[in-house]
């Protein structure tokens, strides 16, 4: 442990380090407020030995204070042998804060009976000395892998009424699964409070949570029923999912954002304060799905680290995950005569296409389709047919494909010498998607299917 400095402070460490330490799942912070160094000294052996935590502690009042209204706390212990009435007020302030909801105490030494008993209802650990440290220790452990369970699994942030980071995971998921169904990009947007935790340390967590509080309901009055806003894990980020929103969008909201979010004007020691917001912003727009959450949150991070060096008002774009993904469709050629056959079979193998893979299979009759396992499979599948085939005809096929789960996902070309007005009605209705006379134009069938994989865009 580091000396104890003339506040009486010991291993003092800067807010960003502890949030920076936290976010990396490096070691838990436990602060220890004192006024016994013999049992002080036990208790940081013991916890210093198991290389588990990292220890504040403090045998000054004012310290205490101090250290609990700004540094981020995994745990909190109060060593009292003296039944200080003015620690036991200020652990109940402490404990009664929504930023420590989710934070185990543990109370060591003496109190009344009213003062242990509002321990014990607050769900905190009271433990007279002597103790067995051992014990202490995985109660401690005990504790605080129950409060992390219970943090992570909450959706809500009690501060800013925002969605968790845990949930931007699942949102971002779901927003890749529209990506695949519906091919309609998204965009993630990462802000970061400029100075924050400068502001933190000097004005503490009350007035911290104001300005967060603050910019969150300004974000959230600015986006769309659509949108979805998370306060992040390190205390001075927000993000936003902008579904079906590109780039160039998510800038102008992130500009109008700079541009027009309102100072927080709150009160100190009954002194009005004003504070003047600055971000910084990094905008992902998702266009991939193979994109994992990690790597999105990775790149995202990385270029809000970059805004926030270079300076408030500063956006940041990553463009790894612009390039659509290449989606394999499956085309199916059912005609009996060969020369036909294989000059559509040519058409589609010198078909130019930006983002589809075209997998070709030929029947020479549909009941050779029915029994292959080719039709087997959730992709995209173009059939074009005759409508005059062996064993079966090519609106028994229609029918058959229509009958299908998934059926959705046939696009069916009806090749065939009637020319009625009848039969073209009658092969609509029984499901066709394109009905083209013979003899055709090769180029003509060539448009026809570009067309329909412009639709699949």
């Amino acid at each position: 442990m580091g000396e104890t400095n003339q506040q009486g402070v010991k291993n003092p460490l800067q807010t960003k380090d502890v949030a920076e330490r936290q976010e990396k799942k490096e070691k838990q912070v436990v602060f220890i407020y004192y006024d016994h160094e013999p049992i002080y000294k036990l208790l940081e052996d013991q916890l210093v030995d198991q290389g588990d935590f990292e220890l504040v502690s403090t045998n000054q009042s004012e310290d205490a204070v101090a250290i609990l209204g700004s540094l981020s706390i995994d745990s909190v212990v109060f060593i009292n042998t003296a039944k200080s009435k003015q620690m036991y007020q200020l652990y109940e302030k402490t404990s009664g804060s929504h930023h420590y909801l989710h934070v185990p105490f543990f109370y060591i030494g003496e109190c009344s009976h009213e003062e242990m008993g509002q321990i014990f209802a607050n769900g905190h650990e009271f433990i007279s000395s002597p103790f067995n440290l051992e014990t202490f220790y995985l109660k401690m452990k005990a504790k605080l892998d129950y409060c992390t369970r219970i943090k992570y699994d909450r959706q809500i942030d009690l501060v800013t009424q925002l969605y968790t980071e845990r949930f931007l995971e699942k949102m971002f998921h779901l927003q890749v699964a529209n990506l695949v169904r519906f091919k309609t990009s998204f965009t993630v947007i990462f802000l970061s409070l400029y100075n924050y935790y400068e502001l933190k340390t000097k004005y503490g967590l009350t007035i911290a949570d104001q300005i967060v509080a603050t910019v969150s309901d300004y974000i959230k009055s600015q986006v769309r029923d659509s949108d979805l806003a998370f306060r992040m894990d390190a205390e001075d980020e927000i993000a936003v999912i902008l579904p079906n929103g590109g780039q160039t969008e998510a800038g102008y909201f992130v500009r109008r954002v700079f541009e027009h979010i309102p100072p927080v004007t709150t009160t100190e020691n009954g002194e009005p304060l004003q504070f003047f917001i600055e971000l910084s912003a990094s905008i992902v727009e998702i266009n991939n799905a193979d994109v994992t959450y990690e790597e999105m949150l990775e790149k995202g991070k990385e270029a809000l680290q970059e805004a926030v060096f270079k300076g408030a008002s500063t956006i940041e774009t990553v463009n790894d995950f612009q390039e659509p993904n290449v989606e394999k469709i499956k085309v199916t050629v059912i005609v009996e005569d060969q020369v036909i056959r294989s000059v559509l079979v040519n058409l589609l193998q010198r078909l130019t296409l930006e983002y589809f893979e075209l997998d070709v299979q030929t029947f020479f009759d549909g009941e050779a389709l029915l029994e292959s396992s080719w039709h087997r499979s959730a992709h995209t599948h173009i059939v074009i047919m005759d409508d005059v085939l062996p064993k079966r005809n090519g609106l028994e096929m229609v029918h058959e494909l229509r009958k299908m789960p998934n059926n959705e996902k046939y696009i069916v070309m009806m090749l065939s010498n009637r020319k009625t007005e009848e039969d073209v009605t009658y092969a609509f209705e029984m499901g066709v998607d394109d009905y083209i006379t013979k003899p055709f134009n090769v180029k003509f069938v060539e448009s026809r299917l570009k067309r329909y994989l412009k639709r699949l865009r």
